[in-house]
């Protein structure tokens, strides 16, 4: 979860900040949130169910669930000829 460090700025020529490791509850609670981001690092995130940070830890959830919904693969990865392509079987219903 928290392979990476991750640093933000509103001025590339200014400060760079780094976001705190990410904690299983911001997980949880991000996954329930919709919230516009101010800019400000310390704002309170008033929101309903309640968040158990502040904007800097929603931003680092935020950045964990999209680092870990992509995949990326390379080109020619999956290029089957026609008889090696698999078939994907699905439970009966």
């Amino acid at each position: 979860m928290n392979t990476y460090v991750y640093w933000v700025t509103d001025d590339l020529l200014g400060d760079w900040i780094q976001l705190p490791e990410c904690q299983p509850e911001h997980l949880v609670a991000a996954r329930s949130l919709k919230h516009v981001f101010s800019g400000n690092l310390n704002a309170n995130i008033d929101s309903c169910p309640p968040f158990p940070g502040k904007e800097r830890h929603l931003l680092r959830a935020t950045v964990a669930r999209i680092t870990h919904a992509t995949e990326l693969c390379y080109k020619g990865t999956f290029d089957f000829t026609e008889d090696e392509v698999p078939v994907q079987k699905y439970a009966e219903e």
